[in-house]
């Protein structure tokens, strides 16, 4: 165990000052090599709205413009003369006008407006990608730009979850992304960034087998995967990070006498990554920019996590999970398909030993509810994003179904019931 503490450590170390590294380069891009694609970016989202409806081949999903012209925001009001201090600060402007496409064209202004403020909270390591590409690319190319890698991506990751674990857990993943409208996920940059880390993380699982030859290998993986997702998430679904991995990880490594205490260290690592890098961000601002967002950082948790608005948690709950659970043909068809899964695993069970030898996928199942219960405020005042974070509730309980039916034995008794 000291060795895997040590290795966790190391990376630590080394993430830190890649990422910070990382962020003070970009930071070094002028905002006049970017001004004439933040110019055509602006255009395409004062067209569309901030919240404008995109059909897919499930029904309809809304995008969330209004967040992505907040991270363009930022990008525009970084000053390149002072990279250290504008990657640490993170200036954004709102001015008094909710217009936020007029806001972000008053932030390409210089000098900045004086009411611009510090939004260094968080790390924003989108912008490490996101300077660069606004440099040769719009918004609209950044869309297809991500249409195409997340599209390989997600062909690389069914094909290797095939070859591994068979073509049901392939299948399952396929139809959970499916039912969170993945085809919109790419047309969002926030939507984007869990995703990458999720089938990256699930890639890098699939493909290098001695990660899973024993679970202490996965203990700093997983802590690294916690990590990037802080360094890159705006705070939108970071749960898919662990949750789609983890399960994953624990069917790779086939059975185990304490599956439970297994995935509870894995998910203590990503908890570790996650809440260290974060927290490292006030670090290294206070360290390198004299700016302490800690105040801010406490603030904004404390209502997160316990605000109300009024409501009962059960009326949050119920509002945050509208997203996902609206009138339409969508809920039909997840209803509908989850409730013959369910009759199928009644009517051709494989037995109590395999109900017993999967019931951590139950648990897994179970993140997002937690995360609910961790972040009740945001998930509820932000539930346009955070519905998304159900992909992991699906994928596992679809597993789950699938390994407690027996296949041999619904055909049986499908074919028995026809020719009766």
């Amino acid at each position: 165990m000291k060795k895997v503490l040590t290795a966790t450590a190391c990376l630590y170390v080394v993430l830190l000052v890649v990422c910070t590294a990382l962020m003070v380069a970009v930071h070094t891009i002028p905002l006049a090599a970017i001004s004439a694609q933040l110019e055509r970016s602006l255009a395409t989202l004062e067209q569309e709205g901030m919240y404008p409806m995109r059909h897919t081949p499930l029904g309809g999903a809304r995008l969330d413009n209004f967040t992505d012209c907040y991270m363009l925001n930022v990008a525009a009001c970084a000053d390149a003369s002072r990279p250290v201090d504008a990657a640490m600060r993170n200036y954004r402007y709102r001015g008094i006008d909710d217009d936020m496409v007029l806001c972000t064209r008053m932030a390409m202004q210089r000098p900045l407006p004086a009411d611009v403020f510090e939004y260094g909270k968080y790390w924003h390591g989108y912008q490490v990608t996101l300077r660069p590409l606004l440099t040769v690319l719009d918004y609209g190319g950044v869309r297809k730009l991500n249409s195409w890698l997340l599209g390989v991506l997600l062909v690389a990751v069914v094909a290797l979850m095939w070859r591994r674990l068979g073509a049901g857990v392939a299948a399952s993943l396929v139809v959970a992304l499916l039912m969170a409208h993945c085809a919109v996920v790419p047309w969002s940059l926030q939507f984007s960034t869990c995703h990458y880390v999720m089938l990256v993380a699930v890639c890098v699982l699939l493909s290098w087998r001695w990660l899973t030859r024993s679970w202490r290998r996965l203990v700093p993986a997983f802590f690294g995967i916690g990590a990037m997702t802080a360094f890159l998430d705006f705070f939108t679904t970071p749960i898919i990070t662990l949750g789609v991995p983890l399960a994953v990880a624990m069917m790779l490594m086939g059975k185990h006498r304490r599956p439970m205490m297994v995935m509870a260290c894995i998910a203590a690592a990503w908890a570790a990554g996650y809440a260290l890098m974060w927290a490292s961000k006030w670090g290294m601002a206070s360290v390198l920019a004299g700016y302490n967002p800690l105040a801010e950082a406490a603030d904004s948790i404390q209502t997160h996590s316990l605000g109300t608005d009024g409501l009962t948690v059960g009326q949050m709950w119920l509002q945050s999970l509208r997203g996902w659970f609206a009138p339409t043909v969508t809920t039909v068809c997840q209803v509908s398909f989850l409730i013959l899964l369910a009759l199928a695993a009644v009517l051709a069970p494989r037995g109590r030993r395999a109900f017993t030898c999967n019931t951590w996928l139950l648990a897994v199942a179970a993140l997002p509810l937690l995360w609910y219960v961790v972040a009740t405020h945001h998930s509820f005042t932000h539930s346009l994003i955070t519905w998304r974070m159900f992909e992991v509730t699906w994928f596992a309980m679809i597993c789950f179904l699938l390994k407690n039916t027996d296949l041999d034995k619904l055909k049986a008794y499908v074919f028995s019931n026809r020719k009766s």
